[in-house]
């Protein structure tokens, strides 16, 4: 079902190599995954790493006072994409991304969510962070916050819409930390394109 909420809530949290099993990407199409596959179709996924018990505070910027590590790898994919795309909560001390997906995809006339990823320490490598909308509804934003190094290398972090004439606006993306270092090719960007293939056309 759709709008469903899955949390998690720990010290050192780690999303990675898991058995295969299918899952639909925000275009309609089917994939195999052969990494861990978190899934909330239009719904929420926050994942939430402290140090210590009764240190999570919810509330409008959902906070955490102290946070441990999070590792999402190996072809690991964290999902909300649906009729609206979902939100994805991510807060951490160091969190750290290879070769995986985050996305939002928004298919239908419902505005998307957000993804929003703050640590301490960010380091995000050969992955994809995507808040796509080829619906009517607006494209989910991105915020990437780390209150000290934001790392990005060799990774596509694209809010966009990929809709016809009365496609919806792309999202924002929103990018703050002290120190942030783009390398290896990552891309960065927000686009609206009334068109059938971004790439080859806008």
């Amino acid at each position: 079902p759709e709008s469903e909420t899955i949390s998690l809530t720990g010290g050192y949290i780690e999303i990675t190599k898991g058995t295969r099993a299918p899952y639909e990407d925000g275009y309609g199409n089917s994939h195999t995954s052969v990494g861990a596959n978190l899934s909330a179709p239009g719904g929420e996924i926050r994942i939430v790493s402290v140090a210590s018990a009764g240190e999570v505070e919810i509330g409008s910027e959902f906070q955490v006072s102290k946070g441990c590590n999070i590792k999402i790898s190996d072809n690991a994919i964290v999902n909300v994409s649906g009729n609206r795309g979902g939100s994805v909560f991510i807060r951490g001390g160091q969190f750290k991304m290879a070769d995986s997906k985050v996305t939002s995809y928004t298919r239908g006339d419902q505005d998307g969510g957000v993804i929003d990823i703050r640590a301490d320490h960010s380091d995000v490598q050969n992955s994809e962070i995507v808040g796509d909308t080829e619906g009517i509804g607006k494209g989910s934003d991105i915020v990437l916050k780390s209150a000290d190094t934001l790392r990005i290398s060799n990774t596509f972090a694209y809010a966009g819409s990929l809709g016809q004439e009365d496609g919806g606006d792309a999202g924002k993306i929103k990018i703050e930390a002290d120190r942030i270092t783009l390398t290896d090719g990552a891309f960065v960007s927000t686009n609206t394109c009334q068109c059938s293939n971004f790439f080859s056309a806008c």
